[in-house]
């Protein structure tokens, strides 16, 4: 499916796959979730069907050869084009083009560029780019490769006149344009006098935090990205990151006048809908896109204006809990765009992730035979951990799949906590027109009824951490029980772990677990730590020493360690320390070695100078050793 895009018009895309029949029988993955086994792949049947059903696909078998009469191509007429065609491919382009390159000086140029593949967008980007050097712009280009934008190169020199030599960077007169990578400093340089304008390419790819910093350092700037394909985000990234990166809404490129309050321009969004490496309605694209329940052209429009019109009681809306697998082709493409919209990462592997898992329920709410809100469901811990549940407590075993009970297991030193009977909400999804009306929270009081029935111990969710998403979680009975300790590289945002108790069992266990996180959270004095965490932080401290939890797992116990030593404790947690080994340690008898380390944040450079070690791997058995021999 990643290489369809990249066949032009007249070509042809040939699948060598097993036989037909017995292809959706000779599954093989790696993406199932411990205890789990696939021997049908629905995901592969239905491909199977597509390519069987579709009258545009020629098929060659042992027992069958089916050769399609191909339809004529839609060829758009050229005759009356109000475009220069010698430098544009489409009147998109040339659009585009115009709103890109001549804009008020004295004001900042800000504009997203958005297309599926195949529309011209690398191709529009160059001439833009070969234009602004023309006028003596210095530009900055970047992307997460430096392969990815030998197009815009290509087209950018052609426009210039001068030879493409394939080293990403050009000078014409005062103007010049230069790739960089994504961790370049002059990307992050404060309003940088050598930088005119920044291009970023595929920005749906960067992490969150680096672009916000990058168009907050530069008055001019282009973000473009793809919307269809493997390598494409979907309309969520319009919908879901752009609004984070900008104070003010992206405003579409026929848009509907100045901002009356003040505010910096709002930024152009210059959308390229015309294919161009093939005609419209190319059959390999519509193919791939039923397939892969990509967004097609209008289907979001479609969904949103429906929800803005209907006014629904909730109680008129039909929930139902079922298997992906089940569902008809117009209810998953819905679920599918549903959750596009509001996760921007959503890839095509996802559908089969949904289709195939055996570990995986659906939860929608549906009216009129639309999907208006749509929640994912993992089925986690309980028997297929009962033999590994000691060794994921210690943090000795990672088996796939199972995050949250896995994770529970981890924090508290407990292995029954990973034979629990979770539900995690995976993913949970309202359609945007009728968000903040409590659609999403009446989704998860029928998700915890149908929890009920199936005796299950616990709802888990893991997601970034914000105030509003804290406060919906919260007030829908979860209790936050964790919360990472370092930003998504993606986001930018810490990911919280919450717990919703369903059984007396749970209930327990979340009274550990919360003890256990207010004691992490609020960072509280050893004598006042209480007995029952203690026996959890000298659990985990022993599975440091033995080699199963890694560092920053501890770092907020061995704190207490030191400073416990420093003032010459005989005891830690009730565990005594060997005297006459201390007095034989080589760092943690130091009272220098143990004020420099007793921050609360781990200091790898200010360990390697402390311990005379050459990395976190050296840190790592000293600190082992030496904590070992206290305790021998």
């Amino acid at each position: 499916m990643a290489i369809a895009g990249t066949i032009k018009h007249g070509g042809c895309l040939v699948l060598i796959c097993p036989d037909l029949k017995q292809w959706p029988s000779k599954v093989k993955t790696s993406s199932l979730s411990h205890g789990y086994t696939l021997t049908y792949s629905s995901y592969i049947a239905r491909i199977v069907e597509k390519l069987k059903s579709n009258a545009e696909v020629a098929i060659y078998s042992d027992s069958q050869l089916h050769l399609p009469t191909l339809r004529q191509p839609l060829i758009p007429a050229l005759d009356n084009c109000n475009y220069d065609k010698q430098i544009f491919a489409s009147d998109e382009q040339a659009r585009g083009f115009n709103e890109l390159t001549t804009f008020d000086q004295s004001k900042p140029c800000r504009a997203l560029v958005t297309a599926p593949r195949g529309r011209g967008k690398s191709s529009l980007l160059g001439i833009v780019a070969s234009e602004l050097v023309r006028q003596g712009k210095r530009i900055l280009l970047t992307s997460s490769l430096s392969d990815n934008v030998a197009q815009i190169f290509k087209f950018a020199t052609k426009q210039l006149g001068v030879a493409y030599i394939g080293n990403h960077h050009i000078h014409y007169n005062q103007g010049e344009l230069k790739w960089v990578a994504p961790d370049n400093e002059q990307l992050t340089a404060q309003l940088s006098q050598h930088t005119d304008f920044i291009i970023v390419d595929e920005a749906a790819s960067f992490p969150l935090p680096l672009l916000k910093t990058i168009i907050g350092s530069h008055q001019n700037w282009i973000l473009s990205t793809t919307l269809q394909g493997y390598e494409g985000s979907g309309n969520g990234f319009v919908q879901k990151l752009l609004p984070t990166l900008l104070s003010s809404k992206a405003e579409d490129s026929e848009g509907k006048g100045p901002d009356t309050e003040g505010n910096a321009p709002l930024p152009k969004h210059i959308k390229l809908t015309t294919p161009l490496r093939w005609y419209d309605e190319d059959p390999i694209e519509q193919f791939i896109l039923d397939t892969c329940l990509f967004e097609k052209s209008g289907s979001n429009h479609v969904q949103q204006e429906y929800s803005e019109r209907i006014s629904v009681n909730i109680s008129d809306t039909t929930f139902t809990l079922s298997d992906v697998k089940s569902l008809n082709d117009d209810m998953l493409c819905q679920v599918m765009q549903l959750l596009t919209l509001a996760h921007y990462q959503t890839t095509p592997d996802d559908l089969m992730r949904l289709v195939d898992s055996p570990d995986i329920h659906l939860a929608t709410l549906t009216h009129s035979n639309s999907v208006i809100a749509a929640a994912i469901i993992n089925v986690e811990g309980g028997k297929p951990f009962a033999s590994l549940a000691q060794q994921i407590a210690t943090g000795e075993r990672r088996p796939k799949g199972h995050l949250s009970a896995q994770r529970l297991a981890l924090l508290a030193a407990d292995a029954s906590l990973a034979t629990l009977k979770y539900w995690r909400i995976n993913r949970i999804a309202v359609s945007p027109a009728l968000q903040s009306k409590g659609y999403g929270s009446f989704l998860l009081s029928e998700i915890k009824s149908c929890a009920n029935q199936h005796a299950i111990d616990a709802l888990t969710t893991s997601y970034g951490t914000t105030t509003a998403l804290d406060s919906f979680w919260t007030n829908n009975g979860f209790s936050i029980v964790d919360k990472g300790r370092k930003p998504n590289k993606a986001s930018g945002e810490t990911s919280a772990l919450a717990f919703c108790a369903m059984t007396e069992a749970a209930n327990q266990s979340l009274k550990l677990l919360m003890s256990l996180f207010k004691w992490q959270k609020d960072r509280i004095d050893i004598a006042t730590v209480p007995e029952e965490i203690q026996a959890i932080l000298m659990k985990k401290l022993q599975h440091f020493v033995a080699g199963s939890r890694p560092l920053d797992d501890v770092w907020r116990i061995l704190t207490l360690l030191f400073a416990a030593l420093k003032d010459n404790g005989n005891a830690f947690f009730g565990h005594a320390i060997n005297q006459k080994k201390k007095g034989s340690l080589r760092y943690l008898n130091n009272n220098d070695v143990l004020t420099a380390m007793s921050s609360h944040e781990i200091n790898i450079a200010q360990l390697k100078r402390q311990l005379n070690a050459n990395g976190i791997k050296d840190i790592t058995r000293i600190l082992r050793e030496e904590i070992r021999l206290l305790f021998m």
